[in-house]
């Protein structure tokens, strides 16, 4: 469980994908060049390297860096657009800001993303190869609960184990504790008797 801190905006907040294959597009440059501007995105082609085409129809789609807090410490999430929408209820491209038919500045948080700072969710991580052996500081989210009766629940302490005022009834009128390997030697002997006095039986019988 983590609250959201900030939402980092000089990495950009959305994407531009293909809307055939939901893929992220990439922007290649014309062949001639001259004295272009690299970042001047309007002069590159858009090119769907799954549909292997040019100019898609795009449609944008969310990816959120937060910088979520908890009673440990800070750590970095990166969100992406399936899950970004349970946050916001509303689609990437319902928001002020990404425009198809042009590049827009990428850094200006629309209000609906601010208003998600300081709010708790219940988030579940996925601890990459990049996490684990070169020390990446930012973990994907696979799965958010923005339920606020679930996180209310985890966030209350449960008792303490152990102690028999939190048990109830039914759980302290538990049996004693059995030795099994004993219980088996005494059912074994209990058998054995049993099966000689039936024999000796039958013999005096049949004296």
């Amino acid at each position: 469980m983590c609250t959201i801190a900030a939402i980092e905006s000089d990495m950009g907040w959305y994407y531009f994908s293909c809307k055939t294959c939901a893929k992220k597009v990439q922007y290649e440059p014309p062949l001639v060049t001259g004295d272009l501007d690299d970042d001047d995105l309007t002069k590159f082609k858009i090119y769907c390297p799954k549909c292997k085409c040019y100019d898609p129809k795009l449609l944008p789609r969310y990816k959120l860096h937060l910088v979520v807090l908890d009673n440990t410490g800070t750590s970095k999430f990166l969100l992406f657009d399936h899950l970004a929408v349970q946050l916001v209820h509303q689609p990437c491209i319902d928001l002020p800001g990404p425009v198809i038919d042009e590049v827009q500045d990428l850094d200006v948080l629309p209000l609906a993303l601010e208003n998600q700072v300081v709010k708790t969710y219940l988030f579940k991580i996925e601890i990459s190869r990049e996490n684990f052996v070169y020390k990446h500081d930012t973990f994907k989210v696979n799965k958010i609960i923005t339920n606020l009766d679930i996180i209310t629940e985890f966030n209350t302490p449960s008792p303490k184990q152990g102690d028999p005022n939190d048990l109830t009834p039914t759980k302290r009128r538990g049996g004693p504790v059995v030795n099994l390997e004993e219980e088996f030697d005494q059912n074994s002997f209990t058998k054995r008797s049993i099966t000689t006095q039936i024999k000796k039986e039958k013999f005096e019988e049949s004296g």
